[in-house]
């Protein structure tokens, strides 16, 4: 899902105000992040090495780092709770070739990256010894298509795209996407969620797996 205040035309060259800085990280809130983790059958320690942490903005929320050419502080934050209202904030800030970028906690990740529309996504396919990369929304800006080619197309080709069952046709796209570039990408289809969080534990296991495995 793309969000429309996430989804701005502007360029950080182009962008004349304050860059933005990261939320405040707020400790009161560690052991509901975890929870809200745990509850999803994620692992708080991974994200915890991937830099995410709990911060006190509009509502109690998970903030997710992301990588970018810029240097820029750019990021995603996940509401805590089950309201569809914002579930994830962004700064004002042009998003540009950000990326959510999660690695397994040994450093030592298959030679697949594994593309999703959603950073928990990643995280989940992170927990199997799998690079994931979450392109926050299912437009995502073509500069952030080719900041993946960069960092990733001379160790991680081909790609496996995980589209959400919601909008098949994004991984439809981005396969087409990276084929301009000159990767070569898969699409690996869901069965039973709607994205990989839905699984059970042993189905994620399961399709990433077999998602490997995709011709």
């Amino acid at each position: 899902m793309q969000y429309a205040h996430e989804h701005k035309p502007l360029q950080f060259k182009e962008y004349q105000g304050p860059p933005p800085v990261l939320p405040a990280y707020c400790a009161r809130l560690g052991d509901q992040a975890r929870d809200y983790l745990e509850s999803r059958d994620l692992d708080p320690l991974l994200a915890g090495h991937n830099g995410w942490y709990p911060s006190d903005m509009d509502v109690p929320r998970i903030v997710i780092p992301c990588m970018n050419t810029a240097g820029i502080c750019y990021w995603q934050a996940r509401r805590m709770d089950d309201s569809q209202d914002l579930r994830y904030d962004s700064p004002t800030y042009p998003r540009g070739d950000s990326i959510v970028v999660v690695y397994p906690e040994e450093r030592r990740p298959s030679p697949r990256l594994f593309i999703f529309e959603g950073p928990m996504d990643a995280l989940a396919a992170a927990a199997f010894g799998h690079a994931g990369v979450a392109l926050m929304g299912n437009n995502p800006d073509p500069e952030a298509i080719d900041n993946i080619v960069r960092c990733f197309s001379r160790t991680h080709a081909p790609f496996v795209i995980v589209p959400d069952n919601d909008d098949l046709a994004a991984g439809t796209q981005l396969l087409g996407n990276f084929a301009t570039r000159g990767v070569v990408t898969k699409v690996a289809l869901l069965t039973g969620g709607k994205d990989l969080c839905d699984l059970s534990i042993p189905s994620r296991d399961k399709f990433l797996q077999r998602a490997l495995k995709v011709k």
